[in-house]
C-alpha cells in the first residue's frame, strides 16, 4: 500500500514539474522526501515480513539490516524495487543539478545494502568520496557501507573498510563496529570486535580527559558516537548464549550494567536464566534478576 501511494506521489511530482514552460525547478526537499519515503517503505516491508535470520541475529534501526537472501522471492523483488526507487530519485536529483546532502547518500547506500545490491551500494559510496569536501566520506558513511557488506555475508570486505578508514585518518565510531558485531559468526569474532570498539572508546575518553586537563581550546569532550550501544552488548550476549558460553555471557551482562549503566531487558536474560534453572544454579538465577 505504501509503495502504491508513493507511485501516485511520483506521478503528481512529474505533473507539477512539467506543468509549466519552462519546466518548474523542483526544490531539493522534494527529491529528499521521495528518497526518504521509499527508504521508509523498504524498512516497513522488512518489519512486516519479519524473516528468520541466520543464527538468530538481531539488527537495530539504521545500523545493520537483514540480508535480502533471508526473504522469499516475491518479497525480494519488492525490496529490490523499493531500493531502486531510492537510487533513482537520488540520481535524478543529481542530474537536475541539485546537490544532495550526505544523509541522502547514506540512505541510498543503506537501502541498496538491505536489498542485497552491494555493488550498487559501493558505487554510491565511491561517488560520495569523489565529491566536494562537504560530501567527503565520514564515519557514518563508512558505517553504512560496512553494514551493507556485513548484512550480506561479506564480513571480510566489511572489516577491510576499517583498515581503509585508519589509512585515511578517519576515526571509526560505534556505527562502524556494530554491523560486524551483529553479523559475527562466532562468539570469538563478536568478542574481538567488541573489544576493539571498547578499546577505541577508552582511548577517546583518555584523549578527552587529557585535553580537558590541559584546558585545550576547542573540542574537549569524548566523542558520544564512540559510546558502546545497547545493541552491541545484546548481540554479544545472544551469540555467547547460543554457543552455551554462560560464564562469558554473564560477564558481558555485568559489563553492560556496571560499566555502561544499561539495564538488560527480560528477553536478553531468558536464555541465561533458563540454563541456570535447568542445571540447578538457583542462587545465580536470583542474582541474575
Amino acid at each position: 500500500a505504501a509503495a502504491r501511494a508513493l507511485a501516485a506521489a511520483e506521478q503528481w511530482f512529474e505533473r507539477i514539474r512539467t506543468s509549466t514552460n519552462p519546466p518548474l525547478r523542483v526544490e531539493r526537499s522534494s527529491y529528499a522526501a521521495l528518497v526518504n519515503s521509499w527508504a521508509k517503505s523498504l524498512r516497513l516491508m522488512q518489519q512486516r515480513s519479519q524473516p528468520q535470520q541466520p543464527n538468530d541475529r538481531h539488527s537495530s534501526a539504521g545500523a545493520s539490516s537483514p540480508s535480502l537472501h533471508s526473504y522469499g522471492r516475491i518479497h525480494r523483488q519488492r525490496v529490490l524495487g523499493a531500493a531502486r526507487r531510492v537510487e533513482f530519485w537520488l540520481k535524478r536529483m543529481i542530474e537536475d543539478g541539485l546537490r544532495p546532502e550526505p544523509s541522502l547518500f547514506h540512505t541510498t547506500i543503506s537501502a541498496l545494502g538491505m536489498a542485497g545490491s552491494v555493488a550498487s551500494a559501493q558505487r554510491w559510496f565511491d561517488e560520495l568520496q569523489e565529491r566536494s569536501e562537504h560530501l567527503r566520506a565520514t564515519p557514518v558513511s563508512y558505517g553504512v557501507i560496512i553494514g551493507a557488506y556485513a548484512a550480506n555475508g561479506n564480513t571480510k570486505r566489511a572489516a577491510s573498510l576499517l583498515a581503509e578508514m585508519r589509512a585515511r585518518s578517519i576515526v571509526p565510531d560505534a556505527s562502524c563496529f556494530l554491523p560486524l558485531i551483529l553479523h559475527a559468526h562466532s562468539p570469538h569474532e563478536a568478542g574481538a570486535w567488541m573489544r576493539a570498539l571498547t578499546s577505541l572508546a577508552e582511548k577517546e575518553r583518555r584523549r578527552a580527559r587529557n585535553q580537558s586537563s590541559a584546558h585545550t581550546l576547542g573540542y574537549n569532550h569524548a566523542n558520544p558516537a564512540l559510546s558502546i550501544p545497547r545493541e552491541a552488548y545484546e548481540a554479544v550476549v545472544r551469540i555467547q548464549a547460543r554457543h552455551h558460553q554462560w560464564v562469558e555471557a554473564e560477564s558481558t551482562l555485568h559489563k553492560m550494567t556496571a560499566r555502561a549503566g544499561i539495564k538488560p531487558n527480560v528477553p536478553l536474560l531468558l536464555p541465561i536464566s533458563e540454563a541456570h534453572y535447568k542445571e540447578g544454579r538457583y542462587r545465580r538465577l536470583e542474582d541474575l534478576f
